[in-house]
């Protein structure tokens, strides 16, 4: 009884103690499954949170430029957050943190790739907190976006190595789990029974949105080779002022209709392909049979866009709180082209960049795009960052064009334009103005030309080349006019050493119409500027501005000019123009005079002064230089 008894007691010790073991060495392979999970979301938003710190710090200083006191405001506080969490997420991974639900990092190569980027990704912060007290400091700002990229590759990394140190504690916690029905099909079903609803809430933290149940960003850039890549489109959602709703309403609302969103996106397509990717940014996968005559999403992809703007704008009721929302989305729907291969990460970036057009371009619409869209834009944004540097390189130059005398041919005044010579070839300003406009930039760029242009002038009156009455005009774009202080522009051209009398700023018909502008340009003209209206009947032609404002010139615009004789109707509609200011007694330029019968034409209604390529196209410093020294310019020359 005894040696049974003992035998008995062997036995379990033999069952027990590799079951005690096999469980001790199971609980820690969870706990570091756990802290694996946690780092990868925490890496994870540093990664992100890299590029938000970027976008952010650019947008702080395109506000501050603009002098735009609430958004500034608004970005610093959300670069102090994104900083304090950033700092914190980043000695969480390495040194642990219990309200994070993290431990201590002990391995040894993630410690070691830490402590290789922890230089650069403290000076990265460190130059973004100089960025908040210095917003001119644009070398901390370009330090930011140069980094940001490859601080987020490195950071990519260091998910990458905990998603693979993730993997290699699932494998063992299996055959850890063999081992525990090995050892007793009792223990081993109660421990099975643990270990599985414990794993499977680790990977729904880590592969699904906790607040929608959708599946993630990390689910679906692991699962990509998955998805057969020539037979996906992918329409990208954004909901419109999502913001508002939690600003109004509190995180919760928030939280509410971002379930509801999600739940309507799942009763349209499903639930296999509707992705939360972060934030209220959705993604749809569809999966088509690639036959563009029998599939509708191939032959009417607007039609599933509408649907969803459809569903999407309906209100939201919350009844517990008795509450209605209201959003919008912005979307953006990509498709490989025909016959031609595409990854399912192009189709992904192609229809987040279709999305930003839909939403640039009002909002609550979408964008249908194709490869070249993409090119297109990528190329926009390489000259957009050109162009930030552009000015400090020098690459931004004045070209001249002469304002001719009709009748003496004589050089009564200079319009400076705007090129760009970028890579030893001239940029036309049609191809970069819109940009500069967009960016801020165009008001440097507008008192550049200016400031040139007085250059220019000194120069000349110097040698005698020019008279008192010489005009030195310049254009004005809406932002530049909208932002320049009065006071300030006197200071400007009165430390340039001339006087207002001598400038001529050239605006357009619309940048008046609007009564604070309307006010401004009043208040330049009293002051001595001669205001120019350019382009005069191409835009709104409102006569009564005519009345309102003393304008010194209006520069009529070529599209106005009669080709020739044959056209009579303008001919008549020119002269009745001409007519008109001179009887107001403000002077006529026409521009766009490139024949010798238009030259004719416009001597024969009493014009004086004109511009066009029959005299000169706009030419380099040194050519107009020349041409005023020789005091006439000989008509029919380009």
């Amino acid at each position: 009884m005894n040696r049974i008894k003992k035998n008995m007691y062997l036995a379990f010790l033999i069952l027990i103690i590799p079951f005690i073991v096999t469980m001790m060495v199971a609980s820690f392979t969870y706990i570091k499954i756990k802290d694996d999970g946690v780092a990868i979301n925490l890496s994870g938003s540093q990664r992100m949170r890299t590029m938000l710190i970027s976008n952010y710090s650019q947008q702080y200083v395109s506000a501050v430029e603009i002098e735009d006191s609430g958004k500034v405001k608004e970005l610093k506080e959300l670069l102090n957050i994104e900083i304090d969490i950033y700092e914190r997420f980043t000695n969480a991974l390495i040194y642990g943190d219990k309200e994070l639900n993290i431990s201590t990092n002990r391995n040894k190569e993630i410690v070691t790739y830490f402590d290789s980027i922890l230089p650069l990704l403290n000076l990265y912060i460190s130059n973004v907190e100089i960025l908040l007290d210095y917003p001119d400091d644009y070398e901390s700002l370009s330090f930011i976006i140069k980094n940001a990229m490859g601080l987020k590759n490195q950071i990519h990394e260091i998910v990458e190595l905990y998603q693979i140190k993730y993997d290699r504690n699932i494998n063992i916690f299996k055959i850890l789990i063999i081992l525990l029905i090995i050892v007793g099909i009792f223990l081993t079903a109660v421990s099975l029974h643990f270990i599985k609803k414990s794993t499977l809430k680790t990977l729904e933290k880590a592969y699904y949105d906790e607040l929608t149940g959708l599946k993630n960003r990390t689910y679906l850039f692991d699962n990509m080779l998955n998805i057969i890549d020539e037979k996906i489109h992918c329409i990208y959602i954004d909901l419109d002022n999502f913001k508002d709703i939690n600003d109004l309403y509190g995180h919760i609302a928030g939280d509410f209709v971002l379930v509801e969103v999600a739940r309507r996106l799942k009763n349209i397509f499903g639930d296999e392909g509707v992705y939360r990717l972060g934030g209220d940014e959705f993604l749809v996968i569809i999966k088509c049979c690639g036959d563009s005559k029998q599939c509708s999403v191939c032959s009417i992809p607007k039609n599933k866009c509408e649907l969803i703007l459809e569903e999407i704008v309906q209100p939201i009721i919350n009844n517990d709180r008795k509450e209605e929302y209201v959003v919008g989305c912005s979307i953006g729907f990509a498709k490989p082209d025909i016959n031609k291969e595409i990854s399912i990460e192009r189709l992904i970036e192609l229809s987040d960049v279709a999305m930003i057009k839909a939403k640039e371009s009002g909002k609550n619409q979408y964008y249908i795009a194709n490869e070249e869209f993409l090119s297109q834009y990528k190329e926009s944004i390489r000259m957009k960052v050109s162009l930030n540097n552009a000015i400090e390189n020098n690459e931004i130059i004045p070209y001249y064009q002469p304002i001719i005398d009709i009748n003496t041919k004589e050089i009564k005044g200079i319009e400076t334009l705007v090129r760009w010579k970028k890579d030893n070839e001239i940029v036309p300003p049609y191809k970069f103005i819109k940009l500069a406009e967009t960016s801020g930039k165009i008001y440097n760029i507008d008192l550049l030309m200016l400031r040139k242009g007085i250059e220019l002038y000194q120069e000349l009156k110097l040698s005698n080349s020019v008279c008192e009455e010489f005009i030195i005009s310049s254009n004005f774009s809406p932002y530049t006019l909208s932002k320049v202080k009065i006071n300030e522009l006197l200071k400007y051209i009165d430390n340039l050493g001339v006087k207002p009398e001598n400038v001529e700023i050239e605006i357009t018909e619309e940048m008046i119409v609007e009564s604070v502008q309307y006010n401004k340009v009043s208040k330049l003209s009293e002051l001595g500027f001669k205001i120019a209206i350019d382009d005069f009947s191409a835009g709104h032609s409102s006569l009564k501005y005519l009345n309102g404002i003393d304008f010194s010139v209006v520069k009529l615009d070529r599209s106005l000019l009669p080709v020739s004789k044959k056209h009579t109707k303008e001919s008549i509609i020119y002269k009745t123009i001409v007519n008109l200011a001179s009887d107001l007694k403000i002077d006529i330029i026409s521009e766009g005079v490139e024949t010798e019968e238009q030259v004719k034409f416009l001597k024969n209604l009493g014009v004086k002064k004109v511009q066009g390529y029959y005299y000169s196209k706009p030419v380099s410093g040194e050519k107009i230089k020349n041409m005023i020294c020789v005091d006439k310019i000989i008509g029919g020359q380009n």
